[in-house]
């Protein structure tokens, strides 16, 4: 088999790997970059409340919370319980989508280098 036609098989099957790979990837609506955090406690902003005693302050909590960054401040939201299962599944949707454009980017990159040596890609 001549070395030409090996490059398009390998090309060829990157090809079918570079597809699956993006089938496979979650809906791009379905994710949350975030953690959830467990038994927090916290102070609301009623400067009136007993989370606020200067004496025997008593926080709030414990309470389930999305923490994420957004415009480089880091924010709690409250969860209410039947809503937790969605998000953690939200949060695992990221990771799953974040391994997998690592993996497309490595078929990219090999589909790229094997393109530009079969001439498909213009210098």
């Amino acid at each position: 088999m001549s070395n030409k036609k090996n490059k398009n098989l390998i090309l060829e099957s990157l090809l079918k790997k570079q597809k699956k790979i993006i089938e496979s990837m979650p809906e791009m609506n379905d994710f949350i970059i975030g953690t959830i955090q467990n038994n927090l406690f916290f102070r609301c902003g009623n400067k009136n409340c007993k989370c606020h005693d200067e004496k025997n302050p008593q926080p709030h909590g414990p309470k389930t919370h999305l923490s994420l960054r957004s415009d480089k401040k880091k924010k709690n939201i409250y969860l209410k319980k039947e809503r937790i299962s969605d998000i953690r599944k939200f949060i695992k949707n990221y990771d799953a989508l974040w391994i997998s454009m690592l993996k497309l980017s490595l078929i990219n990159y090999e589909i790229y280098s094997l393109e530009k040596e079969l001439s498909l890609i213009k210098k």
